[in-house]
């Protein structure tokens, strides 16, 4: 008698972990999905910050581009990515490959414009390779350079 009470004594130990786990597990969830949120929210206020400065001062460049460099310009300033942001912003990369699939339709559409124009698209093609090739080179240096300014001064 004694064995079968100590067994169900284990049993409901056991179902009591297992609901705090359960329990855990919820707002574990409940939490990812309020930093999601959060950071979702962040990255949709600096588009329509963009889009808005688009409307109102630059016509030439689009409103995620210019929400985009706010964004950037935001990090840059505070030093880090927050959680929040940093889990939204994996959360987007998981599908973006499907952002390609619209381009490579419009490569498959215009075969023929792209193939009458294909000279100048390959010396554009070469020259901004050229010159991100040297912008990231000097970049490097400075960097480079910088590092080991910081190192030397302990």
């Amino acid at each position: 008698m004694k064995h079968k009470q100590l067994f169900n004594a284990k049993v409901q130990a056991r179902a009591v972990g297992r609901r705090d786990v359960l329990i855990m597990r919820h707002k574990n969830i409940r939490w990812r999905g309020e930093m999601l949120l959060r950071g979702l929210t962040w990255l949709v206020l600096f588009q329509l910050l963009g889009t808005a400065l688009n409307h109102l001062f630059v016509p030439v460049l689009p409103g995620p581009i210019i929400g985009l460099l706010l964004l950037l310009g935001f990090l840059v300033v505070r030093g880090q990515v927050s959680e929040p942001l940093s889990q939204a912003a994996s959360g987007l990369l998981r599908y973006l490959p499907l952002l390609l699939v619209p381009p490579a339709v419009g490569v498959m559409v215009y075969a023929a414009d792209i193939a009458a124009d294909f000279w100048a698209i390959v010396g554009a093609l070469v020259l901004s390779l050229l010159i991100s090739m040297a912008f990231v080179g000097v970049l490097m240096q400075r960097l480079l350079k910088n590092h080991s300014h910081t190192e030397e001064r302990p």
